[in-house]
This record gives structure tokens, sequence and C-alpha cells, in this order.
């Protein structure tokens, strides 16, 4: 952002057409200081001078991101950085006792990932595809002819309660007998530098519904007046 000025802008879009993503979902690394990456400069160009399409594959990466992102808008749900489910898990684990931050949680989910994938393959799932960066759900798979999503939930906790988003919730209710929850409780984490995870209980409901009565809301925006 060197010697940036907000009127030296270089695109412009309607409201409608614009993607503002919530704190939580910037995630998505491009690569700087490296052979393809960015320079010194903040703009890098997927072509050379000749019109020959570079060869570097985080920009199909980045592509593919953008093109296929449908989780949270700031735009459109301005409290949308308050209802990050990493965040509220964690909470919900520290107060049952749990070690948990930013960095576990990530090697749980990655963990609860893993096995979700061994499980789904193991039941005659296919063409399982990770969509969790870009989707309010998991993975996408196969079976008999049809679609499913999967939601992956991975916790410290016996997994008697789990938090869902908004977002996560509206799809679960559109796509009736297409859900699938893989839920991994009742994890170990052990190690400071290095985080191990191990262990748990992994339970499987599919056609995966949510009753109302079933669900309880944490937060509410109010609006001051």
């Amino acid at each position: 952002m060197k010697n940036f000025k907000l009127e030296n802008y270089r695109f412009e879009s309607s409201f409608g057409d614009a993607v503002l993503l919530p704190t939580h979902e910037r995630t998505h690394e491009i690569p700087g200081g490296v052979k393809g990456g960015f320079g010194q400069s903040n703009v890098c160009y997927p072509y050379q001078n000749r019109g020959k399409r570079k060869s570097a594959t985080w920009m199909n990466a980045a592509v593919s991101y953008i093109l296929n992102y449908d989780k949270e808008n700031l735009l459109k749900n301005p409290n949308a950085d308050n209802e990050s489910d990493e965040a509220a898990t964690i909470s919900q684990e520290q107060a049952a006792g749990f070690q948990s931050n930013a960095a576990i949680r990530r090697a749980v989910e990655k963990f609860a990932m893993d096995k979700a994938h061994s499980i789904l393959v193991g039941t005659g799932y296919k063409n399982l595809k990770d969509t969790a960066k870009f989707k309010p759900y998991d993975y996408t798979c196969e079976r008999d002819g049809k679609d499913f999503f999967v939601e992956v939930k991975g916790t410290q906790t016996p997994g008697k309660t789990l938090i869902l988003t908004s977002g996560e919730v509206e799809h679960i209710g559109s796509h009736a007998d297409q859900c699938i929850l893989v839920l991994v409780h009742s994890v170990s984490v052990s190690g400071k530098r290095t985080i191990r995870v191990s262990g748990g209980a992994t339970e499987v409901k599919e056609s995966w519904k949510l009753r109302p009565d079933d669900l309880s809301p944490i937060q509410y925006a109010w609006t001051v007046s």
C-alpha cells in the first residue's frame, strides 16, 4: 500500500456486484516476494508482454476463489464480522475448559476434514471436492447419481452443541435430503509449538435436517436509536 491514495483507484463496480470479505474469511494467500508472485508493486499481470499466459498456479487458484466465493458479504450483511463460527467455537471450547485458539482450531478442522474424507470415501461417496474456502459447506460429493453437500465439524467438546453460521443454516434448510454432517468430537490436543490432534469419535448424519426447535440464537444485532 506504499504511496496509496484513496482517490487513485483502478476499478469501479456497482454495489450489487461487489463483495467485501469479512475479516475471518480473508485467508486466501497471494504470494509475494517469490518468483511468479507479487514483487515490490501492488499490481501483478497474468499475461506476459507478448500476450502469453503466465504459468503461476496461484493465479488460477485466486481466480477460481473469486469466481466461486459464495459465503458472507459485509456489504450485504454488516454483522458478518461478528458471525465467525471459529471465534464462537473457540469461546465454547474455552468455556468448557479446553485449550483453544485460532491455531488449535485450524489443526482440529484439518484433522476433522481428513477423517471425514476417509469415512465418506469408505462409505461409497465419490468425486469429493473441498469447497470449505468459498462455500458454506466443506465438501461436495456424489453417490448413486445424486449430489451431496457435506458439513464437517471438529471439536474438543463432546459435540452436544455445535456452532452454525446463518449461511450454513440457510443452505441446509434449502437443500433437503442433500446435506450430510460429519461430526468429529472429543478430539485430544497436545503440544504447544507443534500442535498434535488425535483420537476423537466420529458421527455421520445423512439427510441432515435442522428443526427450528433445535436452533438457539446466540447473538442479536440491535440498531441504536
